[in-house]
């Protein structure tokens, strides 16, 4: 069951990746980045919550769809923001950082399973992702 959950995250995945960064490019890359974090906010709470294997797969399915949705279409973004002569570079040490903390997402998963469950610690995500949508939400409105 695990591995059946496992591939079906990326199997979704390969689709949403490209198709969001083509709707990305037809319409503001920042509201597609706020729309995929929705989809993962929604997702991971389901996940979290659903009682069923039916509602466990819609939920596996949101939060991939959310999470592979979302690097596209803010790379591009960031990348429509930087000046042309320094664009590598910038790109480069936002990504070195973005990385970084990304890692502690991992870290945090583990520490809080350890201590407590994988429901906590997953639910205890959702508030990182919430603030991460309402700054996109921002951004897209403001653009």
């Amino acid at each position: 069951m695990c591995y059946t959950r496992a591939s079906a995250f990326f199997v979704v995945a390969v689709v949403a990746g490209p198709g969001a960064g083509r709707l990305g490019d037809r319409i503001a890359h920042s509201t597609v980045a706020t729309a995929a974090l929705i989809a993962s906010i929604l997702g991971l709470t389901v996940m979290v919550v659903a009682p069923t294997i039916p509602s466990i797969a819609a939920g596996i399915t949101a939060f991939a769809v959310g999470t592979r949705s979302f690097p596209p279409v803010m790379q591009a973004y960031l990348l429509s923001s930087f000046p042309d002569d320094s664009m590598g570079a910038d790109f480069g040490a936002l990504k070195t950082i973005y990385t970084g903390v990304g890692s502690l997402g991992p870290a945090y998963v583990g520490l809080v399973a350890q201590q407590f469950n994988y429901v906590v610690a997953f639910a205890g995500l959702v508030p990182f992702l919430v603030l991460a949508g309402g700054i996109l939400l921002r951004l897209s409105n403001s653009s």
